[in-house]
């Protein structure tokens, strides 16, 4: 099923889209804190199988109308990435400093916007470019420091889990790009739930 067109201030679209990093963030935090209580797994299916139950209720009171075959692949690719991703983060997320694991992270935009340019076919303007430099260059910053400091071998691992799970947010975003012109928001949410609770289901025995 594809949405009908709707339009958007970029204000507004600005606006929520700052929101929802700024729940991204508080969520991260909280699941440091999990992860290092009752391990990845664990906090990962849990989260999940919560996001899965409450966007249903979202989806169903919404019409939950069947996806059609575009947005069903849309919905299974995105949830295979996002399994793969928020495991690898949150693996890394316990073995690094908060800060610096989301400071990693920042490369994701570069890729996103280096893969929608070659994907998607979309422009990116100078100043955009130029601060996808800037973003990038913290992160060699970062990368650089830790190369100065003797860190144990899981703080390393982690970083690179972390910058792994980057590059995989960049393909998930490009993903979810194409996504929100297929299907309604409330529809996306749920699938992507629901796929990374089966994929996680798998390593349950």
């Amino acid at each position: 099923m594809t949405s009908p067109a709707r339009t958007v201030s970029p204000a507004v679209a600005f606006a929520v889209a700052a929101a929802g990093i700024g729940l991204f963030s508080i969520m991260d935090a909280f699941m440091k804190s999990l992860v290092l209580g009752i391990g990845v797994y664990n906090a990962l299916l849990w989260r999940t199988g919560l996001a899965t139950i409450m966007a249903g209720a979202a989806w169903r009171i919404g019409g939950g109308q069947r996806p059609g075959a575009r947005a069903l692949r849309l919905h299974l690719a995105r949830g295979v990435v996002t399994a793969t991703m928020a495991t690898l983060f949150f693996w890394g997320l316990a073995r690094v400093p908060m800060a610096q694991a989301i400071s990693l992270t920042f490369i994701a935009p570069i890729l996103a916007l280096l893969l929608a340019a070659i994907v998607l076919g979309e422009r990116v303007g100078p100043r955009v470019a130029g601060a996808s430099v800037v973003a990038l260059l913290g992160v060699l910053v970062i990368l650089s420091g830790n190369a100065r400091l003797t860190l144990a071998a899981e703080a390393w691992l982690g970083s690179i889990a972390i910058l792994v799970s980057a590059l995989l947010y960049a393909v998930n975003l490009v993903i979810a790009r194409v996504q929100s012109q297929a299907a309604r928001p409330a529809e996306i949410a749920f699938f992507q739930s629901a796929v990374v609770v089966a994929v996680l289901a798998v390593a349950a025995p």
